[in-house]
Protein backbone atom coordinates (compact mmCIF):
# COMPACT_ATOMS: atom_id res chain seq x y z
CA UNK A 1 0.00 0.00 0.00
CA UNK A 2 2.88 2.48 0.67
CA UNK A 3 4.80 1.88 -2.35
CA UNK A 4 1.20 2.88 -4.35
CA UNK A 5 1.62 6.22 -2.29
CA UNK A 6 4.92 6.78 -3.35
CA UNK A 7 4.20 5.72 -6.76
CA UNK A 8 1.17 7.98 -7.02
CA UNK A 9 3.24 11.04 -5.35
CA UNK A 10 6.17 10.45 -7.66
CA UNK A 11 3.77 10.97 -10.65
CA UNK A 12 2.04 13.80 -9.55
CA UNK A 13 5.64 15.02 -9.76
CA UNK A 14 6.63 14.30 -12.98
CA UNK A 15 3.29 16.07 -14.22
CA UNK A 16 4.09 19.48 -12.24
CA UNK A 17 7.41 19.27 -14.26
CA UNK A 18 6.15 18.44 -17.28
CA UNK A 19 3.46 21.69 -17.31
CA UNK A 20 6.13 24.29 -17.09
CA UNK A 21 8.10 22.43 -19.58
CA UNK A 22 4.95 22.46 -21.77
CA UNK A 23 4.15 26.06 -21.18
CA UNK A 24 7.69 26.77 -21.60
CA UNK A 25 7.32 25.21 -25.82
CA UNK A 26 4.30 26.78 -26.24
CA UNK A 27 5.86 30.18 -25.98
CA UNK A 28 9.15 29.07 -28.09
CA UNK A 29 6.86 28.59 -30.81
CA UNK A 30 5.00 31.77 -30.69
CA UNK A 31 8.19 34.11 -29.91
CA UNK A 32 9.70 32.46 -33.52
CA UNK A 33 6.46 33.65 -35.71
CA UNK A 34 8.18 36.57 -37.31
CA UNK A 35 4.59 38.47 -38.12
CA UNK A 36 3.47 40.79 -35.14
CA UNK A 37 0.05 40.10 -35.34
CA UNK A 38 -0.03 36.29 -35.53
CA UNK A 39 2.40 36.17 -33.02
CA UNK A 40 0.14 38.47 -30.66
CA UNK A 41 -2.60 35.83 -31.77
CA UNK A 42 0.06 33.06 -30.39
CA UNK A 43 0.53 34.80 -27.01
CA UNK A 44 -3.31 35.92 -27.14
CA UNK A 45 -4.39 31.97 -27.38
CA UNK A 46 -2.38 31.11 -24.42
CA UNK A 47 -3.24 33.63 -22.11
CA UNK A 48 -6.84 33.27 -22.55
CA UNK A 49 -8.87 29.79 -22.91
CA UNK A 50 -11.77 31.47 -24.79
CA UNK A 51 -14.33 34.57 -24.48
CA UNK A 52 -16.19 34.56 -21.13
CA UNK A 53 -19.61 33.64 -21.01
CA UNK A 54 -21.87 36.67 -20.51
CA UNK A 55 -25.44 35.93 -18.66
CA UNK A 56 -27.73 36.94 -20.95
CA UNK A 57 -25.98 34.53 -23.27
CA UNK A 58 -26.11 31.82 -20.05
CA UNK A 59 -29.54 32.44 -19.55
CA UNK A 60 -30.69 32.13 -23.33
CA UNK A 61 -28.52 28.55 -23.24
CA UNK A 62 -30.42 27.24 -19.94
CA UNK A 63 -33.92 28.19 -20.88
CA UNK A 64 -33.45 26.46 -24.31
CA UNK A 65 -32.90 23.15 -22.31
CA UNK A 66 -35.12 23.74 -19.14
CA UNK A 67 -37.39 20.65 -18.46
CA UNK A 68 -35.69 18.13 -20.67
CA UNK A 69 -34.14 15.09 -19.07
CA UNK A 70 -30.76 14.76 -18.70
CA UNK A 71 -30.63 12.18 -21.79
CA UNK A 72 -32.00 14.76 -23.99
CA UNK A 73 -29.86 18.00 -22.92
CA UNK A 74 -26.04 18.10 -24.31
CA UNK A 75 -23.84 17.55 -21.42
CA UNK A 76 -22.47 21.33 -21.33
CA UNK A 77 -26.37 22.61 -21.08
CA UNK A 78 -27.10 20.30 -18.03
CA UNK A 79 -27.10 23.61 -15.27
CA UNK A 80 -30.49 25.37 -15.12
CA UNK A 81 -31.76 28.34 -14.55
CA UNK A 82 -34.23 28.49 -11.33
CA UNK A 83 -37.32 28.89 -13.48
CA UNK A 84 -39.18 29.69 -16.87
CA UNK A 85 -42.07 32.17 -17.30
CA UNK A 86 -43.90 32.82 -20.26
CA UNK A 87 -47.56 33.42 -21.42
CA UNK A 88 -49.97 30.51 -22.70
CA UNK A 89 -50.37 30.41 -25.98
CA UNK A 90 -52.70 27.87 -26.27
CA UNK A 91 -53.99 24.88 -24.02
CA UNK A 92 -55.52 21.32 -25.56
CA UNK A 93 -56.02 18.24 -24.55
CA UNK A 94 -53.61 18.80 -21.16
CA UNK A 95 -51.06 20.09 -23.38
CA UNK A 96 -49.51 24.05 -22.34
CA UNK A 97 -47.85 25.42 -25.11
CA UNK A 98 -46.06 28.79 -24.17
CA UNK A 99 -44.80 31.73 -26.31
CA UNK A 100 -41.38 30.69 -26.12
CA UNK A 101 -41.92 27.25 -28.26
CA UNK A 102 -41.91 25.03 -25.17
CA UNK A 103 -44.94 22.35 -24.88
CA UNK A 104 -45.93 21.01 -21.44
CA UNK A 105 -48.26 17.88 -20.53
CA UNK A 106 -50.07 18.09 -17.24
CA UNK A 107 -49.50 15.15 -15.55
CA UNK A 108 -51.65 15.80 -12.20
CA UNK A 109 -53.29 18.67 -11.20
CA UNK A 110 -56.06 18.33 -14.35
CA UNK A 111 -58.64 20.74 -12.36
CA UNK A 112 -56.07 23.11 -12.79
CA UNK A 113 -56.09 22.80 -16.81
CA UNK A 114 -59.63 24.12 -16.78
CA UNK A 115 -58.61 27.67 -15.69
CA UNK A 116 -56.29 27.91 -17.82
CA UNK A 117 -56.57 30.60 -20.74
CA UNK A 118 -54.11 32.33 -23.60
CA UNK A 119 -52.26 35.57 -22.75
CA UNK A 120 -52.08 33.82 -18.69
CA UNK A 121 -48.37 33.75 -17.07
CA UNK A 122 -47.05 30.44 -16.29
CA UNK A 123 -44.11 29.90 -14.32
CA UNK A 124 -42.34 26.40 -14.39
CA UNK A 125 -39.99 25.19 -11.97
CA UNK A 126 -38.25 22.12 -10.52
CA UNK A 127 -40.37 19.99 -8.13
CA UNK A 128 -39.23 19.57 -4.55
CA UNK A 129 -37.78 15.89 -5.46
CA UNK A 130 -38.14 15.83 -8.82
CA UNK A 131 -40.21 16.54 -12.02
CA UNK A 132 -41.56 20.26 -12.76
CA UNK A 133 -44.46 22.43 -11.38
CA UNK A 134 -46.34 25.14 -12.91
CA UNK A 135 -47.79 27.65 -11.30
CA UNK A 136 -50.15 30.18 -13.25
CA UNK A 137 -50.92 34.37 -12.45
CA UNK A 138 -54.31 34.13 -10.54
CA UNK A 139 -55.30 30.45 -10.84
CA UNK A 140 -54.65 28.80 -7.39
CA UNK A 141 -52.70 25.74 -6.96
CA UNK A 142 -49.98 23.58 -8.73
CA UNK A 143 -49.71 21.23 -12.01
CA UNK A 144 -47.14 18.76 -11.98
CA UNK A 145 -45.89 18.87 -15.76
CA UNK A 146 -43.29 17.53 -18.23
CA UNK A 147 -42.19 19.18 -20.80
CA UNK A 148 -42.76 17.08 -24.35
CA UNK A 149 -41.06 19.91 -26.97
Amino acid sequence: MASKHVWTMGMVLVAMQAAPAAGAENLKKCREISEPSARLACYDSLSSPGEPETPDKRIERQTRQFGLNEQQKAPEERKEVEQVSAKIASVRGGRVTLDNGMIWKVTDGSRMIDWLREGQIATIRPGLFSGYRMTVGGVTGKAVVVRTQ
